[in-house]
């Protein structure tokens, strides 16, 4: 009653946040838990399939990384960096024997990260290795665990420690941002900050910051790396500008950030592969940040190793921008759905049921599992009726159809009746707003919807594929929400309500209407597993062949 608002911000049904990429402050922790979200952190990395260690649901320990899961075991080196063993360690980097052979040793994954168990077994990171500061004494201290403290002071906005490099080790030296409006000096802050320190964790050189910002990696990490070769070089004169990139605004910072060279070294005549050693995995990284910094949606088919720079920023200039994409969905609440029922068995399966008898050839339905998707023919004027009438004889009454976007541009009656009867959501081909939909397709199926799919996109002329075949959208449907799939077929529909000569735009109403009454078989396959490792268009011609071949010796009107 307390939290309800809350909730609602997360869905109303949420039942714990995990948490992992960086400690979380325990206070953010213990704050969501007296609210009634329990957060679990966890620790992993790429290269052990992400987890190794979480914290149990029922023992959250805030502030450490949990404990490891089943078939991971951790261990520790003299200089206590974390040790993986597990199943799950990848055989390696792709190509690249020396990187392999730093970190995947007979021990297991070698992390570079340093940490600790305590007695009930919880790990604890305390940083990273590569960040270590190496004081005169041989002592070690760590970045992270520096800045952790820091942090606890209010005037401080964000800190970055780093070591300078001296004869004979190195010096603890910080960089701090200030919150708007601190009149305190440095002096009298880092004063009360070191009272929380250890002796060896004093920091007594500091500096403001020179920017707005510190440099930030593509995940928004501070970019600790530059900032120790700004603390550690003598030359400072154009750093504030070229570091200060957390707003991006141009496609020279997105590159800057993501390969490391500074912004005004890069040319337009630059080719991406060869002047700016931008990897395939690269690209895809600048793809990403051009929709988040830009707001453009280019395609990554038109990008290669030889795009220079200069082409780039020409397909940005054409690309689509992305703006919020907008579909009703009043038709998946609860009144939408009641309003859907009453109509249908009220007015349209009684109406058509006058025009059209079904007959079940079949002894015994598959049983559809909620969430599937349901492969139909488009044999003629609202065939996709019998698809309904078929779906509610299975007990399926939550349904959603993909259709053309065109039906709602501008909404009318027909786009009123699409959405009410059939779940309708327009069908974008690609692009941004293919994937809200994509995501609305894949939240419904999860909450029990059922997907009528017609990859033919238009009604028949007869009743077979056409030669153009499936579209190849039918692939990308099932690669990307990855369903159980099943055939429907109508055979018999063309000699009774075919489609009008010409198609049925702009004919007269009567044209429209079913030339006789008459009977039409339906039949269902069993459940198909589909390899979603294929691509769109080997998954498209698949699953047309095994509609071709499902129940073709019923077909008695082809032409």
């Amino acid at each position: 009653f307390v939290f309800g608002d809350i909730f609602k911000l997360f869905g109303g049904k949420i039942k714990y946040l995990a948490c992992g990429g960086a400690p979380l402050e325990e206070e953010v922790a213990r704050n969501f838990k007296r609210v009634g979200i329990p957060v679990i952190e966890g620790y992993g990395a790429t290269e052990v399939t992400a987890v190794a260690t979480i914290n149990p649901l029922n023992k959250v320990k805030p502030g450490s990384a949990g404990t490891p899961i089943e078939n991971v075991e951790i261990t520790f080196s003299d200089d206590k960096e974390i040790i993986i063993q597990s199943p799950s360690i990848s055989e390696g980097y792709f190509n690249n024997e020396a990187a392999t052979n730093k970190v995947f040793t007979k021990g297991g994954y070698v992390t570079g990260d340093i940490g600790e168990m305590d007695k009930e077994g919880y790990i604890h990171i305390i940083g990273r290795s590569a960040f270590k500061i190496v004081l005169p004494s041989g002592e070690k201290v760590f970045v992270e665990d520096l800045e952790r403290k820091l942090f606890t002071d209010k005037r401080i906005k964000d800190a970055c420690c780093i070591g300078i490099k001296e004869q004979n080790g190195d010096k603890i030296f910080a960089y701090v941002i200030l919150k708007e409006g601190i009149k305190a000096t440095l002096d009298s802050i880092f004063k009360d900050v070191n009272q929380k320190l250890e002796s060896k964790q004093q920091i007594t050189s500091y500096d403001i910051w020179p920017s707005n910002d510190f440099p930030r990696t593509p995940t928004l990490k501070i970019d600790r790396k530059k900032v120790f070769e700004f603390a550690n070089s003598k030359d400072k004169t154009h750093e504030p500008e070229e570091l200060a990139n957390t707003e991006i605004k141009t496609l020279d910072q997105i590159l800057s950030s993501v390969i490391g060279k500074p912004a005004f070294q890069i040319s337009d005549s630059h080719i991406l592969a060869q002047d700016l050693k931008v990897s395939s995995l690269a690209r895809t990284e600048i793809i990403a940040m051009i929709e988040e910094y830009l707001g453009k949606v280019v395609d990554e088919a038109k990008i290669n190793e030889q795009t220079t720079v200069s082409e780039l920023k020409s397909y940005i200039n054409e690309a689509e921008t992305i703006g919020d994409v907008d579909f009703a969905t009043w038709h998946f609440t609860w009144l939408g759905q009641l309003l859907h029922r009453l109509v249908t068995r009220s007015l349209l399966f009684p109406v058509h049921s006058n025009i059209i008898k079904i007959n079940y050839p079949q002894k015994e339905f598959p049983k559809i599992k909620p969430g599937s998707i349901i492969i139909c023919n488009h044999p003629g004027m609202l065939d996709a009726v019998c698809t309904l009438r078929t779906a509610f004889k299975l007990g399926i009454t939550k349904v959603v159809t993909n259709s053309y976007e065109n039906n709602w541009v501008p909404r009318d009656i027909l786009t009123f009746a699409i959405e009410l009867f059939f779940g309708g959501l327009p069908m974008y081909l690609s692009g941004h707003k293919f994937e809200a939909v994509l995501r609305k397709n894949s939240d419904l199926l999860d909450n029990g919807y059922t997907m009528l799919l017609f990859p033919q996109g238009r009604m028949e002329p007869f009743e077979q594929i056409e030669e153009d075949g499936f579209r190849p959208g039918t692939g990308h449907f099932i690669k990307l929400l990855q369903r159980p799939v099943y055939i429907m077929k109508i055979i018999g529909y063309k000699k009774i309500w075919p489609l009008p000569r010409g198609g049925w735009e702009g004919v007269p109403f009567t044209n429209l209407l079913p030339p006789r009454r008459g009977s039409v078989q339906i039949l269902i396959s069993d459940e198909i597993k589909y390899d979603t490792s294929l691509n769109t268009e080997e998954l498209s011609k698949k699953v047309e062949e095994d509609y071709k071949n499902f129940a073709k010796e019923y077909f008695t009107d082809r032409p």
